[in-house]
């Protein structure tokens, strides 16, 4: 399974199609937002299928980063806890 970190940064601020982006990473199933802007999802596709399938909930000017992410990670002020015990379970070497 692909271990992938998104990126992604609005141009201008539109809550509504921020939820739709996000609601489509929650698609993923398995997934984890360590900070607002950023999130690590695992699953089978690659970087440039998920970034295609991201990509439709973006608007032109907007940013978007898929790349593979692998254990060990440091990070510092994750959301919550909950987020770093997830991410420390599941992100493998």
């Amino acid at each position: 399974m692909n271990q992938l970190i998104v990126i992604y940064e609005q141009k201008e601020k539109d809550s509504n199609s921020l939820n739709d982006f996000i609601l489509r990473i929650k698609g993923y199933k398995y997934y984890a937002f360590p900070t607002k802007n950023s999130c690590i999802i695992w699953t089978e596709n690659s970087v440039v299928s998920v970034r295609d399938h991201l990509n439709t909930f973006l608007k032109s000017g907007d940013k978007l980063f898929v790349s593979k992410v692998s254990a060990p990670a440091a990070w510092l002020n994750s959301v919550s806890q909950d987020t770093t015990d997830y991410i420390k379970s599941n992100l493998k070497e």
